[in-house]
């Protein structure tokens, strides 16, 4: 698998805003009807791979993370509550943060505005919102997501092989979205994550754990510092590679952990 390195950083005077934490804002279980693994099994695998947040966003489905059992679990692991929206047309959009399942059902066939009601359901709920694979079935256009001025969060790199990442003949890429997103003048950050499915067999066929993730920097592991970090864009998001330094200013500065670094 191609590696890359897919980042976003606030921009202005840097300063240090606490901790890096890694992280992965999209998996399923076998709630899902096609996932292999119990919310306890995904969790667990995550907390001892080394992260330390997951959200188990199941189809229309409310995970409470107090039900969800972790063997010795560490202090700097938690589980952020969210759901994943699966609405009309393949348009899914992750709620961050939501006590409770949030209504996906929209009276509207239009793609823009099925999104638009996502996130104001999302936010209504006193959630964050992520637009999740906009190129599976050709769900949603830049014309799409540029119309929900309220949206700040998207993934630019998803795990599942079946979402069309790449592109395809005349469809952009999702990097190609992004770029045109953004010289549209939106302002809006990029995640990746693993929308992993399959725990208990590997191939590049199925829907994996450990594809795609964001490091985030907080000033603690609670979901409200996590999720305001991401909006604040505190934050990169990667496939592969690992970063030991950022720095940002009127310059950015990075640099790479070679170890770390898959």
């Amino acid at each position: 698998m191609k590696k890359l390195l897919l980042f976003v950083l606030l921009s202005g005077s840097y300063s240090s805003f606490g901790a890096w934490y890694k992280g992965n804002t999209h998996a399923h279980t076998i709630l899902s009807g096609h996932g292999d693994a119990t919310p306890d099994e995904v969790a667990n695998w995550y907390h001892d791979h080394g992260y330390n947040f997951l959200v188990l966003s199941e189809h229309n489905k409310f995970i409470d993370p107090t039900t969800v059992k972790i063997k010795d679990q560490r202090e700097d692991f938690v589980l952020v509550p969210g759901v994943e929206l699966t609405g009309a047309k393949n348009i899914h959009t992750t709620a961050l943060n939501v006590k409770v399942a949030v209504p996906w059902k929209t009276k509207s066939n239009k793609a823009s505005q099925i999104l638009k009601e996502h996130v104001k359901r999302i936010h209504s709920h006193g959630g964050e919102a992520i637009s999740n694979h906009p190129n599976y079935e050709w769900a949603l256009s830049v014309k799409d997501i540029f119309a929900v001025k309220e949206l700040k969060l998207f993934e630019l790199y998803n795990g599942h092989p079946h979402v069309n990442v790449a592109g395809k003949g005349h469809r952009p890429s999702t990097e190609e979205m992004w770029d045109e997103l953004l010289s549209l003048g939106k302002k809006i950050f990029a995640v990746s994550s693993d929308d992993a499915h399959n725990f208990h067999k590997h191939s590049h066929e199925l829907s994996n754990p450990g594809r795609g993730w964001i490091m985030v920097e907080s000033d603690s592991l609670a979901a409200e510092s996590l999720v305001k970090a991401m909006t604040d864009a505190n934050f990169y998001a990667s496939n592969g590679v690992m970063l030991t330094n950022v720095k940002r200013g009127s310059t950015y500065q990075i640099e790479i952990d070679l170890e770390r670094t898959m």
